[in-house]
């Protein structure tokens, strides 16, 4: 970035690929407006293909999808909507967002306008046809793909491995994930993290087992964060004794303590209702001198709930937003009425309007809560007046 404003200072234009380029940075050191706005200002010769292609990718990358259509129909008028890039980029914005109705459209487009999908074209369309868990034309996309000669990499068989693990179909599910065991090694943890998770996801034990090992070969100094996905796959396995033998492995052997593969572990402890360890756990994290985070607390705090257990249950509550930023984090419609519930019940007023608080101090108060708070303060014995007052002086609207 330094470099190119001290070369157009000494009076040196840039290149097409270097506006682009520039494009790019902006959006990502000073944001997407700033990023728009110098695409505005570039004289008309640096408007081409390239700086069109860099602000589409910016819109995309943002799941700015009204802009991004915005800008594609223009491209389509210059006739700069014709390469993969451009759709692929589209195409992966649609994915993310949820929209994969959207994308086999595009690929049809594409074709249309003699423009050869590569092999990000199709893990977006396996993407989207995992989404819509369309198996059939998913099968028709890796056809296609042999055909033309395109040569299938991970991404392509853990996507259609995912369609068969939603629909049940585990055998053709572990043939796919062994077509990426079976590729020559790559250096990529992503694709052992889904491996894992995609082979936990159908219970085949020995495949997580393996997978593991041929991880650790390929990243001998093993990251937390494969540990995670490790963990994970053995907690969604229930392998109790695999989950405590490999977290007691990696706390012997971290550089950085992370509270995330601890909740793991408490997590499986709190469904199997045991207590004591989940909390010798969490203590022993303390002494690490770990913080237990949002995560933590509202584990102990779900476990106490589903016991009934109100008191503890609120106490976790009250510290996990005590750790959690202003709009972050919204309890779930479940919690929230579970508590308001229990303080109706125990005729408890002031609990329910503390609760309230706390909730409001996270912007997470729901906007129905004058019901349920009203029904505490008739159940508590209040007169009408008494009501509006201290509904008045909680800032909750009434009739809201």
């Amino acid at each position: 970035m330094q470099v190119m404003d001290w070369w157009r200072e000494r009076g040196n234009d840039l290149s097409p690929g270097d506006h682009a380029i520039h494009l790019d940075l902006l959006s990502k050191i000073e944001g997407v407006d700033t990023a728009e706005k110098h695409f505005e200002c570039l004289p008309e010769h640096a408007r081409n293909k390239l700086t069109y292609g860099a602000l589409l990718h910016c819109y995309c990358k943002e799941n700015m999808l009204e802009k991004a259509m915005t800008l594609l129909e223009k491209m389509r008028e210059l006739n700069y909507a014709s390469t993969p890039l451009v759709y692929n980029n589209l195409m992966s914005m649609l994915v993310s967002m949820g929209k994969p109705g959207s994308v086999p459209p595009l690929v049809t487009e594409m074709k249309n306008k003699g423009i050869l999908p590569d092999i990000h074209t199709y893990t977006c369309l396996l993407d989207s046809y995992a989404l819509l868990k369309d198996t059939k034309n998913a099968e028709r996309v890796l056809l296609e793909m042999k055909e033309a000669g395109v040569k299938c990499d991970w991404t392509t068989y853990t996507s259609l491995a995912s369609i068969y693990v939603k629909e049940g179909l585990i055998d053709k599910a572990n043939s796919a994930l062994k077509e990426v065991e079976n590729m020559d090694k790559f250096r990529d943890r992503k694709a052992y993290h889904i491996l894992l998770t995609l082979y936990s996801a159908i219970s085949n034990k020995l495949g997580v087992y393996r997978v593991w090992e041929s991880l650790k070969l390929t990243f001998p100094e093993t990251a937390n964060i494969n540990y995670q996905f490790m963990l994970q796959a053995l907690s969604r396995l229930g392998d109790t004794d695999g989950l405590e033998k490999y977290f007691e492995e990696w706390e012997s052997s971290y550089t950085l303590y992370d509270i995330r593969l601890t909740n793991i572990l408490i997590d499986s402890y709190l469904e199997r209702d045991m207590i004591e360890e989940a909390e010798k756990l969490r203590e022993g994290a303390v002494k690490k001198g770990a913080e237990p985070n949002v995560g933590t607390l509202m584990k102990f705090m779900r476990f106490y709930l589903h016991k009934h257990q109100m008191k503890l249950a609120g106490k976790y509550f009250e510290e996990a937003t005590l750790k959690v930023k202003v709009n972050h984090w919204k309890a779930s419609q479940e919690t929230v009425s579970l508590f308001l519930n229990y303080f109706e019940e125990e005729k408890d007023a002031d609990g329910a309007e503390y609760f309230c608080k706390l909730l409001k101090n996270i912007n997470s108060l729901p906007a129905d809560v004058y019901s349920s708070l009203s029904r505490t303060y008739v159940a508590a014995g209040m007169m009408e007046s008494q009501i509006h007052e201290r509904l008045k002086a909680n800032g909750i609207e009434i009739g809201a």
